[in-house]
């Protein structure tokens, strides 16, 4: 990640770093979630006599899963964000 945080505030470095973190997570959702609904349409026909029996995608699940995900991933991402936001530029720049 380059040192942008050179002049930014505290805040900034935050949101720079949650915004990274939760862009992945959000194109990660996309693909993840036009591949599981491509996959449980192949298995209904595969296997007709599932445990959904009449071949639809469940469109309760996916949206709870993925909010499960963007739960996780702020968590995930915020932890780190704030650890950065609290260096301090000169010293990590000194270090590189």
């Amino acid at each position: 990640m380059p040192f942008v945080a050179i002049g930014a505030g505290r805040s900034d470095v935050l949101r720079m770093v949650l915004r990274q973190g939760m862009g992945l997570a959000v194109a990660g959702l996309g693909v993840g979630l036009l591949a599981s609904a491509g996959a449980a349409r192949g298995l209904a026909a595969i296997f007709p006599g599932g445990p959904s029996g009449d071949g639809r995608t469940d469109f309760v699940t996916f949206p709870l899963v993925a909010a499960t995900v963007l739960a996780v991933t702020l968590l995930a991402a915020y932890l780190p964000a704030r650890r950065a936001s609290r260096i301090n530029p000169t010293e990590a720049l000194r270090q590189e």
